[in-house]
C-alpha cells in the first residue's frame, strides 16, 4: 500500500510511543493532534494504527451529527432555523471527531503511497491548505516534488487539488516556497489561467503606478510575475521585462528535481527570448 523503507522519518521512539499512546483514546484532543503529527512525520507502519482510531473516530462523529438532531429533553426533533446552521454544527462535530484523522491520513498517503499522493488528493481528509501549509512548515521538498508530478501526469481532479495546494504557498512569508510556488503555477497553468494572471499583473501594476505600492503587494506582484513570465514562455508573448525575475527565481528556488520538471514543460514551447535562457538556467539548477 506505502512505499518502502525510504519513507522512513527519524522520528525519535520515545515521541513515537506518545503518540501512538494517544491514538488508544481516540475521542481525545490529544488523539487528533497525535493523527495530524503521525500524518506530518509518521511513517508506513503508522497507517494501521491511524486508520484503526479513524474508524472509531467515525463512530463518534455519527453519535455527534445523530445529537445535533435530538433535543434534549426528549420532546422531539431539533428544529433548525436554517440548513447552513445545521450544516456548520455538523462541520464542527468533524473538525472534533474523525477530522484530524482523515487529515492525518491523507497526508501520510500524500508524503508515502506508492501512487505518488493521488488518491490523498481526492480524499475527504485532503481539506484546503492542509499540504500547503505542511510543505510550508516541515520545508518538505519531496511532498512539493510530488505535487509536480501529480500535475505532470494526472489531468483529473487530483491535478486540480495539487495545483491549488501549491498556488497556496504564493501567499508564503519565506521568499523560496513563494518563488517555487510562482514557478510552478506559471509552468502547470492553462492557457486561460495565464491571460487571467497576465491581467491582474498588468491591473495591480497600473495601481501601484498611481497611488504607490502598499506594504504587501511587491512581494503578490513579484510572484505574479515570475508566474507569468514562466506561463508566456511557454505559450507566447514572452516580454524581455519578465527574463530577470525568473532566472532570479530559478536561480535562488529551484531545485534539481523540480529544475528538470520545469524544463520539461519548455520542451514544446515557441521560439522566443525568453525561453532557450530559462531552458538553460533550468539544466544549471538540474545539476547534482
Amino acid at each position: 500500500m506505502f512505499g518502502g523503507p525510504a519513507g522512513y522519518h527519524p522520528i525519535m521512539v520515545q515521541d513515537r510511543e506518545a503518540l501512538h499512546a494517544a491514538l488508544r483514546s481516540p475521542r481525545s484532543e490529544a488523539a487528533r493532534d497525535a493523527a495530524l503529527e503521525l500524518g506530518a512525520v509518521g511513517t508506513i507502519f503508522d497507517a494501521p494504527l491511524l486508520e484503526t482510531a479513524r474508524a472509531a473516530a467515525e463512530i463518534y462523529y455519527r453519535e455527534l451529527v445523530a445529537a445535533l438532531s435530538r433535543s434534549d429533553r426528549g420532546s422531539g426533533p431539533v428544529e433548525w432555523p436554517c440548513a447552513t446552521a445545521y450544516l456548520e454544527s455538523a462541520h464542527e462535530a468533524w473538525d472534533e471527531s474523525v477530522g484530524p484523522f482523515e487529515e492525518g491520513l491523507a497526508l501520510l498517503q500524500a508524503r508515502l503511497h506508492t501512487d505518488g499522493g493521488v488518491a490523498a488528493l481526492v480524499s475527504r481528509g485532503c481539506t484546503r491548505s492542509l499540504f500547503s501549509s505542511h510543505i510550508r512548515k516541515r520545508d518538505d521538498l519531496d511532498l512539493f516534488t510530488r505535487l509536480l508530478v501529480v500535475m505532470t501526469c494526472d489531468q483529473d481532479r487530483a491535478s486540480a487539488v495539487a495545483f491549488r495546494e501549491l498556488s497556496a504557498l504564493t501567499n508564503c512569508s519565506r521568499p523560496p516556497w513563494r518563488q517555487r510556488a510562482a514557478l510552478a503555477i506559471g509552468g502547470w497553468c492553462s492557457r486561460t489561467h495565464l491571460e487571467e494572471l497576465s491581467e491582474i499583473f498588468d491591473a495591480e501594476c497600473e495601481v501601484a503606478r498611481a497611488y504607490g505600492w502598499k506594504p504587501d503587494a511587491r512581494d503578490h506582484v513579484a510572484a505574479l510575475q515570475i508566474s507569468v513570465a514562466f506561463g508566456r514562455a511557454r505559450f507566447g508573448g514572452w516580454e524581455e521585462r519578465f527574463r530577470d525575475p525568473a532566472l532570479s527565481a530559478i536561480s535562488a528556488a529551484a531545485y534539481p528535481r523540480m529544475a528538470r520538471l520545469l524544463e520539461q514543460r519548455l520542451l514544446e514551447a515557441p521560439p522566443s527570448s525568453g525561453r532557450d535562457p530559462l531552458r538553460a538556467a533550468l539544466q544549471h539548477a538540474a545539476r547534482p
